[in-house]
C-alpha cells in the first residue's frame, strides 16, 4: 500500500509569509536608545519594560557613538527613573548585584555602572531610597577604596549597614523581600559585612562620632547567628587591632561580649590574628582589674574601717591603696576576677548603690570580727591569687584547678581557702619587691612595656622583667626579717 498526503494549500504558505512580515515590522517599531531618552527628555514616564530592556541592551553600543559627557549625561537620565519606575529599579540593582559575580563580563553599560553613585541615598529616590542604598552598599564593596593610614579597604556597606542598624542576617532579610538572592549574593556579604562593619565602627570611634548605639549595633553584628566563627574572628580582630586605650570604659558591651566569647568559644580565640590575641587579653584583664579598683573605691569612700580621723594614721587605709597600687602593675593578667566581702561590706555596698554583679558573701563565721576582711580572687591562668584587702593575713596562691574551683564555689569561708592553700606570700615590710620576685617564680609577671614599678600613690621604682625591681638596702631587708620573726 502506498501512502500519500494530501495537496498542500497554495494559500497556507502565503498566510505564513505575511505574518512574518507583520512580525518584523512589529520590531522594527522597538524605539531604540535615542527614542527612549527622548521620551525621557520631553517628561514622559511611560516606558513599557520592553522598551527599557531594548535600551539597556544597546546602550553599550549606542555610548560608542557619543561623546563622555553624553554617554554620562544619559546614564544620569537614566538612573534618575528608577524612584518612580518599580520594574526600571528592580531590573538596574538585580544586574548591580550580577556585576558582582562577573568582574569581566559587564551585565550593564560602563556609562550606567560608572554613574552608579549618582543614586546613593538620594532624596528623590522617594520611598526606594533605603532599599536602593542597600543594594548600592553591596555593589559598592567591589570598588572599595583604600584608607592610606589603616590600609583597610573602605566601602559604604558599613556606613549603610549602620545607618539602619541592620546585622548581617537584618541585611541579607531585607534584601530579599525585593530580590531573589543567590548563594553568590550571600557569599558576598559573608565576605565583605563583618569586616566592612567593624572598620566603620572603628572610623567612629576614631573620629569621636561615636554614640552609645553605635555599640549596640556592633554588639548585634557580631552576635549575629548568621556569623560564621572565621566571620567573627575577623570581625573582632579588625577591632581590636584599632581599639584605643581607653576602649575598655567606652565600649563596655563589648568587652563583656569578647570575655564571654574569650571563655565560651576556645577555637574562636585561636581564629584571632596574634595582635588581636595580646589586645583581647589585656583589654579583658584591665576590665576585671577595674572591678576590683572601683571596689577599693567604694570602700575608702564608704565603710567606716577605712576611713581617716584627723591626727591619726588608718593603716587599713593605707594597706588597701598599697595594694591596689602592686596589682595596677599586673592589670592587663587578670583573666577573671572574683570578689568576695564580709556581710558588713556587702551592706555597705549595697547601699552605696555599688554593681553586685560581681560581688558574693564571704562566709567569715570561723574567724574573730578582727580578722574579717575582703578577699579578691585573680585568675593569672595557670595560677589563682587570693588577696586580702585588709589586715596582716598573707595571700594565697593556688594551682590553677583548685583555685578556679574556689572561685566556682558557692558560700566560700576562709577556713575552707586556709585548708587548700599551696603557698602563702606575706605583707610585711617591703613585700612588694620580693612578691614581684615571687610572682615571677611562677611565671606571673607584670604588664608588657612596664619600666617603673608602682608601689604606692608616689613612688615608682625602676623594673626590668629579667631583674624585677632594685634589691632593698640590708637594713630594709634586715627590718622585714624581724617583722616576719614576731609576725610567726
Amino acid at each position: 500500500m502506498i501512502l500519500s498526503l494530501p495537496p498542500l494549500s497554495p494559500q497556507r504558505p502565503q498566510q505564513l509569509i505575511a505574518l512574518a512580515q507583520q512580525q518584523q515590522s512589529q520590531f522594527q517599531q522597538i524605539p531604540s536608545v535615542d527614542q527612549v531618552l527622548e521620551k525621557l527628555t520631553q517628561g514622559h514616564t511611560n516606558i513599557t519594560p520592553l522598551e527599557w530592556y531594548c535600551c539597556l541592551k544597546a546602550k553599550a553600543e549606542w555610548d560608542q557613538q557619543q561623546s563622555p559627557d553624553q554617554q554620562r549625561h544619559s546614564a544620569t537620565l537614566i538612573w534618575r527613573q528608577i524612584g518612580q519606575d518599580s520594574w526600571l529599579c528592580i531590573f538596574l540593582l538585580r544586574r548591580l548585584l550580577d556585576q558582582c559575580q562577573s568582574r569581566e563580563q559587564l551585565c550593564l553599560a560602563p556609562s550606567i555602572l560608572d554613574t552608579v553613585d549618582t543614586i546613593y541615598n538620594q532624596a528623590w529616590l522617594g520611598n526606594q531610597k533605603d532599599f536602593v542604598n542597600l543594594v548600592y552598599a553591596v555593589y559598592q564593596t567591589l570598588g572599595k577604596a583604600v584608607d592610606q593610614t589603616t590600609q583597610h579597604p573602605v566601602s559604604a556597606l558599613g556606613p549603610v549597614a549602620a545607618q539602619y542598624r541592620l546585622n548581617k542576617g537584618d541585611y541579607i532579610a531585607q534584601l530579599s523581600k525585593r530580590l531573589s538572592l543567590s548563594w553568590q549574593d550571600t557569599n558576598l556579604l559573608n565576605l565583605h559585612f563583618i569586616e566592612q562593619a567593624a572598620i566603620y565602627f572603628n572610623h567612629k570611634i576614631e573620629h569621636k562620632s561615636y554614640q552609645s548605639s553605635d555599640e549596640k549595633w556592633m554588639t548585634s553584628c557580631l552576635n549575629d547567628p548568621a556569623v560564621s566563627k572565621a566571620e567573627l574572628a575577623i570581625g573582632i580582630t579588625t577591632i581590636l587591632e584599632a581599639a584605643p586605650t581607653n576602649f575598655s570604659s567606652t565600649c563596655p558591651q563589648l568587652i563583656e561580649l569578647f570575655i564571654q566569647l574569650r571563655w565560651q568559644q576556645p577555637e574562636l580565640y585561636n581564629l584571632l590574628g596574634d595582635q588581636a590575641k595580646i589586645r583581647l587579653n589585656a583589654l579583658i584583664g584591665a576590665a576585671n582589674y577595674t572591678l576590683f579598683s572601683e571596689l577599693v573605691d567604694t570602700l575608702l569612700k564608704y565603710s567606716p574601717i577605712f576611713q581617716e580621723t584627723e591626727g591619726s594614721e588608718n593603716k587599713e587605709r593605707n594597706r588597701i591603696d598599697m595594694r591596689r597600687y602592686f596589682w595596677s602593675n599586673y592589670s592587663d593578667r587578670f583573666e577573671a576576677v572574683k570578689i568576695l566581702v564580709p556581710p558588713s561590706s556587702y551592706q555597705i555596698l549595697e547601699q552605696a548603690n555599688h554593681d553586685m554583679n560581681y560581688i558574693e558573701k564571704l562566709d567569715v563565721s570561723s574567724v574573730p570580727a578582727e580578722e574579717e576582711t575582703e578577699f579578691c580572687f585573680f585568675d593569672f591562668g595557670n595560677y589563682i591569687i587570693a588577696e586580702p584587702l585588709r589586715g596582716t593575713k598573707d595571700m594565697y596562691l593556688f594551682r590553677d584547678k583548685v583555685g578556679k574551683m574556689l572561685m566556682e564555689k558557692p558560700n566560700l569561708s576562709l577556713k575552707q581557702m586556709g585548708s587548700v592553700v599551696s603557698w602563702r606570700h606575706d605583707h610585711m615590710l617591703l613585700w612588694q619587691n620580693f612578691c614581684e620576685r615571687w610572682l615571677a617564680i611562677h611565671k606571673i609577671f607584670p604588664n608588657d612595656g612596664i619600666t617603673k614599678f608602682r608601689q604606692d600613690s608616689e613612688n615608682y621604682h625602676p623594673y626590668s622583667r629579667s631583674q624585677g625591681m632594685p634589691r632593698p638596702s640590708q637594713e630594709g631587708i634586715k627590718k622585714r626579717e624581724e617583722q616576719l620573726r614576731r609576725y610567726k
